[in-house]
């Protein structure tokens, strides 16, 4: 955003600023005219996603010329010139033109590359499509904006429309789409800006998932502070301040006494927040302080189990920005062994590091086998799930771990066990209830990233081993929370956990090395080899995350589930179960949220001490917020007073499977079924009359086909009419 020749200029930062949060769009304006507070500085994440992101467009630009065809650059500097300078490059037909610039109205900008295309236009016998790129790994609704954006511009310039635009992402990726999916989405939150910069609204901070990189956000955690704002309730959520303001209560003071019920929200999760806002009320002048939640089976202090010897806290410390994502240090504690590291700097260190931490705790948990190994928020499991199947390692034996429960996550274990008077439920704010004091220059996650990357550029050993310190405390820090929560736990019997799944792993793994086996003693090119055992192995693989959904689903908390689309929480009986033939079916009514449970479809409910069940949803009435329910007569008893739904069990594809290792051991043999070897093969169809290039035999396109299919001999013919 900036004032040219007297009028306010749009880009398509502002733009993609405006559709996350309207009250940044309100701060620019401010600023521009010389108003309101002054933006911070970026912060050293923001700086290094600037930098990453200039390093990604570097590297394609030289693909791109190393690739042979004309590239035309444009050094970036006033938009007027640059823009005029644009069109004449345009005219002019070089393959890819870099910082094409673009100025007409109230909009203009910089776009990244414009690439020739043989589509004719006003400029010749061809036009440009835009591509951009980005370091995210898939797209982003908000790459839209920009691509329709940069893309009207240049239709203004060579006449005609381009048909996609495209994305380089940072894993490598090319995504292209096709603009007119997306065209009037764009042009729409154009026009809704246009209009906000003609007559602004007014504006509040809210918070939103691009604060943490938002040039305004300390100024909003000002206003927060300053207005005592909802928003500084730990765990709420912007739908329950929305409906909390409803009825009145502006301020964490008013709710700490409130003493009323609120509409659309259930009274459970409603006298959470209360306590949260009361805790939090207090602390302002008193010391930390929490209170214990009312026990709920599976939740809270149901998974924190007895400490044994050879516990094991164990946490990661990744970088998203490093080309293709890296792992580069897992880091396990317990008081007999010390501190133990696994340090990775490239992709195969990686996988070694990944070898070598499963090593590690096999023979931990030979030695030991009640031990568990703790760690704090979901992070360290989902990134060992996506190691193992990255690199085909150890994938049963952390199944197994999963089975048995032998992962506590502290975290759940916290949320789900009490309520405490601090701003969020971090480790680092967690550590204000057992006295942990943090020395070192790295004191986040996000600092622990930003100090990796100055290593790589530099190599300077000081940054690494300040790292290693921040992540050896973090382990430390696991393990004193540990300890707190246990000699705050209710008195009670310690919960039992999974039972002994080393018999499923062994049965996993032997599979796997049985299909390794035949493979590798038939006569299939190695490439093939590998094709066949990623087939035969994938629907055991895929099948797990589905599975890991529900335990993850069932874990979480009520108010969490209302914000979850897979999920159905908050429901509450209208009546006794009825018998439905050999069912038995019960009314609940719930709270306002969106799902993607559909009446007729299947869901899962919580069993105590045993995986979930499936139950039917016979009728769903989002009007009217009333389900009906469905269940055996057998487990009648699980359709409790209070209940929220989670996802259902992944389809049984055991069908799938057998006929895919059937394949696979005729590719291994006889290769009777030649069909499906030529696809594998990638062959030309084999035709009764004889091979040849044509296979329409010149013929029209419905003829020739006919004929063509009526000739194949036990083959395959791949057709496609044209590009999807």
């Amino acid at each position: 955003m900036r004032d040219l020749g007297g009028h306010i200029l749009l880009s398509a930062t502002d733009l993609m600023r405006f559709m996350g949060c309207a009250h940044a769009t309100s701060l620019d304006l401010q600023k521009l005219q010389g108003k309101g507070p002054d933006p911070r500085v970026d912060s050293e994440d923001a700086a290094l996603l600037q930098k990453q992101g200039n390093a990604h467009e570097a590297a394609h630009l030289e693909k791109l010329k190393s690739a042979g065809g004309r590239v035309a650059e444009i050094d970036s500097g006033d938009l007027t010139a640059n823009a005029d300078r644009t069109r004449e490059i345009l005219a002019e037909g070089p393959d890819v033109v870099f910082q094409g610039a673009f100025l007409s109205g109230k909009w203009g900008g910089w776009s990244d590359f414009l690439e020739r295309v043989d589509l004719p236009s006003e400029l010749g016998n061809f036009s440009y499509e835009v591509t951009d790129t980005k370091l995210k790994r898939k797209p982003h609704p908000s790459h839209v904006l920009q691509l329709v954006l940069y893309s009207d511009l240049l239709a203004e310039v060579q006449g005609v429309q381009p048909e996609f635009a495209h994305i380089e992402l940072g894993n490598g990726d090319r995504a292209s789409l096709r603009l007119s999916d997306y065209s009037a989405f764009a042009r729409q939150a154009r026009a809704r800006l246009e209009a906000f910069v003609a007559d602004p609204e007014e504006t509040r901070p809210t918070p939103c998932s691009a604060c943490g990189l938002c040039r305004w956000e300390d100024h909003c955690k000002t206003v927060w502070q300053a207005e005592d704002s909802l928003f500084n309730v730990a765990n709420i959520s912007r739908t329950q301040v929305k409906k909390l303001e409803a009825t009145g209560v502006q301020t964490l003071e008013d709710l700490s006494i409130l003493d009323h019920p609120v509409r659309g929200m259930t009274e459970p999760s409603l006298q959470r927040l209360v306590t949260q806002a009361r805790l939090q009320h207090a602390r302002k002048t008193g010391d930390p302080d929490f209170v214990l939640r009312q026990p709920e089976p599976g939740k809270g202090f149901y998974l924190l189990p007895e400490p044994q010897p050879g516990d094991l806290f164990y946490d990661i410390e990744g970088d998203p920005h490093y080309e293709g994502g890296l792992e580069y240090l897992h880091g396990v504690w317990a008081k007999n062994t010390g501190f133990v590291k696994f340090w990775a700097h490239d992709h195969e260190a990686e996988k070694q590091a990944v070898i070598d931490l499963i090593d590690f705790f096999r023979k931990r948990l030979t030695q030991f086998p009640e031990a568990r190994i703790y760690h704090y928020a979901p992070y360290e499991i989902t990134a060992l799930r996506r190691l193992t199947v990255k690199y085909g390692i150890g994938e049963a034996f952390l199944d197994r771990l999963l089975r048995e429960q032998r992962f506590v996550d502290l975290f759940a274990v916290v949320r789900g066990g009490l309520i405490g008077s601090e701003p969020n439920y971090s480790i680092k704010s967690m550590e204000a209830f057992y006295d942990l004091v943090r020395d070192g220059e790295v004191k986040t996650a996000g600092g622990s990233v930003v100090a990796y990357e100055k290593w790589l550029e530099t190599g300077d050993q000081k940054i690494l081993d300040e790292i290693e310190v921040y992540n050896r405390i973090d382990c430390v820090s696991t393990e004193d929370l540990r300890d707190w929560l246990v000699g705050i736990r209710p008195e009670g019997p310690w919960p039992v956990f999974g039972q002994d799944a080393a018999d499923k792993e062994i049965e996993e793994d032997q599979d796997a090395n049985a299909l390794r086996t035949m493979l590798a003693a038939s006569n299939l090119p190695a490439e093939r080899q590998n094709m066949l055992f990623d087939l035969g192995m994938f629907h055991g693989r895929e099948v797990k995350p589905a599975q890991w959904a529900v335990f993850d689903s069932v874990s979480k908390e009520e108010g969490d589930l209302i914000e979850d689309l897979d999920a159905l929480a908050g429901l509450v009986a209208v009546g006794s179960a009825v018998p439905v033939k050999k069912s038995m079916a019960r009314t609940y009514s719930f709270p306002q949220q969106e799902t993607k449970l559909r009446g007729g479809k299947k869901a899962t409910v919580p069993v105590l001490d045993a995986p979930p069940t499936t139950v039917n949803i016979d009728a769903l009435d989002r009007t009217g917020r009333e389900i009906v329910v469905k269940i055996g007569n057998a487990r009648a008893h699980l359709l409790s007073d209070r209940l929220s739904l989670h996802p259902d069990w992944p389809l049984n594809t055991g069908v799938i499977e057998n006929a895919l290792r059937e394949v696979i051991v005729d590719q291994c043999g006889p290769r009777r079924y030649r069909a499906l070897d030529d696809l594998l093969s990638r062959r030309a169809p084999r035709l009764t009359d004889g091979a040849r290039d044509d296979i329409l035999n010149n013929g029209d396109p419905v003829g020739g086909t006919i004929a063509a299919v009526s000739n194949m001999d036990e083959t395959v013919w791949h057709c496609q009419k044209d590009s999807p």
